[in-house]
């Protein structure tokens, strides 16, 4: 009995261990069942649904991906040009006032606060011939209070826009776009406007003496249509206009356009002039027996003697007048004047310009006289060879008239 209750209980543990052991191989599948799924299977990407705000961007993008015809519509940019000639104070909001036409006029500088795609807004605005965004409202509000056709009929009436309707119609969908746009063209004909500016004022540019600015010009202008209106807006303003430099062309009076600049009257040019009246004669002298013994000629100058000027500045010049310095305070090795820098002298774009035309009236002037000269020699060539002519003519007489009287004189003698 022993035994057999013994096989019982040895074959009930059996069962009871593989159901243990296959309850846990269960679990043991039900926790890798999900990672093995997850390692096989693929993520899928959730779209997110896309807002209102969204769709209206995408939307604008679209439309602003359509190019604005500026090239073939030229009255366009001569409308906006208009504006900025008609309000003079807004172009210099715009293109940011001249410092020295301000301190020259005693006002103060102008400055735009508006930023600068609302002002080429307005701008759009008078090209297109519609009302400011305010004034839009304001007109809605007096439709709405008055609800009378006369004041619509008034405001049709003043529109003296450009744009065609269609683009009229893009404009007023989105006015932020088509003002960027006519931002760039602006910014194109700066470029443009700055690189003709450094050519005509370039170092070394190839300019001839006998080149007349009005033809440099006129080139200029066959290019680029509107330099006249914009040279009026940009020529005092240095980040449009740079500072140009005269090229060193020969027969060009540096002394004089040097003494313009600074106030100060210049000689006249001796070589120009063909004047050495007043120019230093210089002499050479040979070593003799009395001379101190010298390797090479000396040269001597009847000009004023180098000393006499040299004490005659230094007399004229002020003395400079030393600090005390204060008992106890040590002097720091560092003079008032080494601190005190002076500024350097700003040069006038107005000066440099009028040199540059005083610099082209004299050579048109040399050029005229040139001119005029070779004219004179032409002349005195053609007289030269007329005498020559009359001359042969009466020789060639006096041989017909003695050859004559000889034949007379033959016949006789027969």
């Amino acid at each position: 009995m022993s035994s057999g209750t013994s096989k019982k209980k040895k074959d009930g543990a059996s069962t009871v261990s593989k159901g243990k052991a296959a309850s846990a191989g269960s679990d043991v599948n039900a926790g890798t069942e999900p990672k093995k799924s997850a390692k096989r299977g693929k993520k899928v990407a959730v779209k997110p649904i896309a807002d209102d705000n969204e769709v209206e961007v995408e939307e604008t993008k679209r439309t602003k991906g359509d190019s604005v015809p500026w090239g073939k519509n030229p009255s366009w940019i001569a409308k906006a040009i208009e504006y900025l000639t008609n309000n003079p104070e807004f172009r210099m909001k715009l293109f940011s006032d001249s410092t020295s036409d301000a301190a020259a006029q005693s006002r103060a500088k102008v400055q735009g606060k508006e930023t600068k795609v609302g002002m080429y807004e307005i701008i759009m605005d008078f090209v297109a011939g519609v009302p400011s965004a305010s004034e839009m409202e304001e007109e809605a509000k007096v439709k709405s209070e008055s609800g009378s056709a006369d004041h619509e009929a008034e405001s049709n009436e003043e529109e003296t826009g450009v744009l065609g309707p269609e683009w009229k119609a893009k404009y007023l969908a989105d006015r932020g776009s088509l003002a960027r746009s006519l931002q760039q063209q602006f910014s194109r004909m700066k470029k443009t406007y700055s690189g003709h500016v450094s050519k005509l004022y370039a170092t070394g540019g190839g300019l001839r003496p006998e080149d007349d600015q009005a033809n440099l010009i006129a080139q200029i202008k066959e290019q680029f249509v509107h330099w006249d209106e914009l040279d009026g807006f940009w020529r005092e303003l240095p980040n449009y206009n740079p500072i140009g430099v005269l090229n060193a062309k020969s027969g060009a009076n540096h002394g004089k356009r040097a003494g313009a600049l600074f106030g100060i009257d210049a000689a006249d040019d001796i070589l120009a002039l063909g004047d050495v009246a007043h120019s230093p004669s210089w002499t050479t002298i040979s070593r003799d027996a009395s001379s101190p013994p010298c390797d090479k000629l000396i040269a001597t100058s009847e000009g004023p003697d180098m000393d006499e000027l040299e004490h005659e500045e230094v007399e004229d010049a002020p003395e400079e007048i030393m600090p005390k310095q204060e008992k106890g305070k040590k002097n720091s090795g560092k003079s008032e004047s080494s601190k005190a820098k002076p500024k350097p002298k700003r040069f006038d774009i107005d000066s440099l310009d009028q040199a540059y035309h005083e610099d082209l009236a004299e050579s048109s002037k040399r050029r005229a006289d040139r001119v005029g000269l070779e004219i004179e020699r032409e002349k005195n060539k053609r007289r030269k060879l007329e005498n020559e002519r009359q001359k042969f003519e009466l020789e060639r007489e006096e041989r017909r008239l003695q050859m004559q009287q000889q034949a007379q004189q033959n016949q006789l003698m027969m």
